[in-house]
């Protein structure tokens, strides 16, 4: 597949994972496209992803995540998930991945090469969930200069490419880089 320029979404501020006794699933608001993030091709809606066409999607997230150390302590459970939700009808939790964290002490939660089969128009909504009963759990927008996100990797169409070079008129370098500078009024140094 070809890689897929700027398409990485990121939290707004830091998000607090509601308290729970199990892990309880709650979307993760991605509603940044801002610096350090972008959405060049318009991928993500509301944070929630949406298939352009048919193929093949691999995403990887970073979450940083802190807790408070007290009142409880030792570990707890935290799950990122993904849903899908198919154009054709139907859902899937087609990933979960546990991770176990310590109470005070900050994490960095990373997954990578996690691939759906989508076809056009399916949704990727990521989710998360601790079992943090009385002790807060943050996810962090930033800490330091790492930040939190979402991104699409790559994709692999099911589909049909146009051939460029097939339809690129027949004119050598030097002219299309020639008629491209007087277009635009650029000079080269």
């Amino acid at each position: 597949g070809r890689p897929v320029y700027g398409s990485k979404v990121g939290l707004t501020g830091d998000y607090s994972i509601p308290t729970a006794a199990s892990v309880e699933q709650n979307q993760i608001p991605l509603n940044n496209e801002s610096l350090p993030f972008n959405d060049v091709d318009g991928l993500f809606n509301s944070g929630v992803f949406v298939a352009p066409f048919n193929g093949s999607f691999t995403f990887k997230y970073n979450l940083y995540v802190t807790s408070l150390a007290s009142p409880d302590t030792g570990d707890y459970n935290l799950t990122v998930g993904a849903y899908q939700e198919f154009s054709a009808g139907g859902q899937a939790w087609n990933y979960m991945e546990p991770h176990t964290c310590t109470y005070g002490l900050a994490h960095t939660l990373i997954g990578e090469n996690i691939t759906f089969p989508c076809s056009v128009g399916d949704t990727i909504t990521w989710y998360v969930g601790a079992t943090n009963v009385n002790n807060a759990v943050t996810i962090k927008e930033t800490v330091g200069v790492n930040v939190s996100f979402v991104e699409l990797q790559q994709y692999t169409s099911t589909g049909l490419f146009v051939d460029v070079s097939a339809n690129f008129p027949d004119v050598t370098v030097g002219e299309w880089l020639s008629e491209i500078l007087n277009r635009f009024n650029l000079i080269l140094y």
